[in-house]
């Protein structure tokens, strides 16, 4: 009996035992149930990123959260049953290398029976292009330009297409941050001017994208030739060769040479036509200029003044210097004609009745119709050159409009006696023609004191001519008789002692007559 109650009691601990051990062990986490999104992936971002699950109908009081990195941030909300995890930015100073992939590992864990579980969180590289340097500099002659990169994207290279004077030589790029070189290739410049583009160097899928500018000198080149022409007195045109890279303005000095067209050969030499008007001008040459200029520029925000100047220097070869020739009716000269290529040459007259020419030249004025003026041309036998020489008869001029006189009087006394001295200045006023003086006689009361004759004194505009002194005993009507040449004609000027001038034309003496030859008697016979 005793043994059947100790067995009961034992019984009887057994279940209360039992019992006590199953409510420990009616406890089983939830944490392996939970459905968590693994791995958790956050996109690339230079800003915190925050991401959730909501675990509906759970109880996740139980649970902590915890990183192994300081970069990532989970929580738990417990009254919404919501698990967070924050990111922060990639690039931040707790991102070793932003420009790689990144995960790590967040874990859970049930504080009342210590179950763990652990998911992962990955967030994507930093998509970059980072390119040494911004811009380069090119000389004028061009070459290749390295660029250097590093890049953790596929790439490519965008060129401007008003730029083709640049090309990429191909290379092979590589996927992560590595080193990787553009060889950009730059033609000679040629365009005249300092030229830039800019390069795009940009991701494949087009959110990346930088800039790289080249910049290239200019060298100028110019040459031109000839420098100098002489040409003759004809209308013409003359080329010009040039050799030039760049755009040049021509500018003449003188209105004579304008500027033609131009003959392009190639890309940098063309052939500059320069007009010349034929040169009519009664002297010797001309000169002038061709100017050919630019402002080039040869550098970024250099530019460089170019000039060269050709001189064009135009000669007459066949012309009479003179513009007028004035003869008096009757007279003749040879005309001066400049004939530097001994050229032979025709002469004419407009005018014959006026005045004739010779093929030698020589015009003489005939003055017959009173017009007094004629056109003498000469021209080359060929055509090509001729010019012209207006002939002037000079027309007679009343002579009392141009000459004066004057009385040059004096006494002398000796003893009782007392003598007069006359003398008389004949002048040629201002404008007046040039006369011949033959000579003088001076009368005292229609009686000759003195003659005094000359080849030919000559007496022109604002000139004079004065007599010896005549001694007279007794002042009387005395006056003086000048005889001059003038047109060929002859005049005698008579100065009165009142001082009064009278010209009187003088009449040729006619030749006389031949005697009339008588017949003989015989001769009749």
């Amino acid at each position: 009996m005793k043994t059947m109650k100790s067995f009961g009691f034992f019984l009887m601990l057994l279940v209360l035992g039992v019992g006590f051990s199953s409510c420990g062990d009616d406890y089983e986490s939830r944490l392996p149930e939970l459905l968590i999104k693994n791995p958790l992936e956050f996109e690339s971002s230079k800003d915190d990123i925050t991401l959730s699950q909501v675990f509906r109908n759970e109880d996740l009081t139980n649970y902590g959260i915890s990183s192994e990195v300081s970069w990532c941030d989970p929580w738990i909300d417990y009254e919404t049953s919501t698990i967070y995890v924050k990111v922060l930015g990639r690039g931040q100073s707790t991102d070793a290398d932003p420009y790689s992939d990144r995960s790590c590992n967040v874990t859970l864990t049930d504080i009342r029976d210590n179950t763990v579980r652990s998911f992962t969180v990955t967030q994507k590289q930093l998509n970059e292009i980072l390119i040494n340097g911004n811009e380069a500099q090119v000389p004028s002659e061009g070459g290749d330009v390295p660029v250097e990169l590093q890049h953790n994207v596929g790439y490519q290279v965008s060129i401007p297409g008003d730029a083709s004077w640049i090309t990429e030589k191909k290379a092979a790029g590589t996927r992560g941050l590595e080193k990787a070189t553009v060889t950009l290739s730059v033609a000679e410049n040629n365009s005249g001017s300092a030229r830039s583009a800019i390069v795009s160097i940009k991701s494949t899928d087009g959110k990346i994208e930088r800039n790289f500018r080249i910049l290239q000198a200019f060298s100028p080149v110019l040459t031109i030739d000839p420098k100098e022409f002489t040409v003759d007195e004809l209308s013409q045109t003359i080329s010009i060769n040039v050799t030039a890279n760049f755009k040049l303005e021509t500018y003449p000095e003188e209105d004579w040479v304008t500027t033609g067209g131009r003959e392009t050969v190639d890309d940098t030499h063309f052939v500059q036509k320069i007009n010349i008007s034929a040169f009519t001008e009664k002297k010797e040459n001309r000169a002038s200029t061709v100017e050919f200029y630019a402002n080039v520029k040869t550098a970024e925000g250099t530019y460089r003044e170019i000039k060269e100047t050709v001189k064009i220097t135009q000669e007459r070869t066949f012309y009479i210097p003179a513009d007028t020739v004035k003869l008096e009716v009757g007279d003749s000269t040879v005309v001066e004609l400049f004939n530097k290529n001994k050229l032979e040459a025709k002469w004419s007259t407009s005018d014959d009745q006026e005045f004739t020419v010779d093929s030698k030249g020589q015009i003489k004025c005939v003055g017959a119709d009173g017009d007094g003026k004629a056109t003498i041309t000469v021209k080359s036998k060929d055509g090509k050159y001729s010019d012209q020489v207006i002939a002037v008869a000079n027309m007679v001029k009343d002579m009392s409009k141009f000459l004066t006189c004057k009385w040059d009087k004096g006494t002398e006394v000796v003893g009782k006696d007392t003598t007069y001295t006359v003398g008389c200045t004949i002048s040629m006023a201002e404008g007046g023609p040039t006369i011949s003086l033959k000579g003088y006689t001076f009368y005292n009361d229609s009686t000759a004191q003195k003659t005094v004759s000359w080849d030919g004194k000559t007496l022109s505009a604002k000139g004079s001519v004065s007599t010896s002194d005549v001694s007279l005993v007794k002042e009387m009507n005395y006056y003086v008789d000048w005889k001059y040449t003038y047109a060929k004609e002859d005049y005698i000027l008579r100065f009165s002692m009142d001082e009064k001038i009278t010209i009187t034309k003088q009449t040729p003496t006619p030749a006389p007559a031949p005697a009339a030859t008588r017949r003989s008697s015989r001769s009749r016979r």
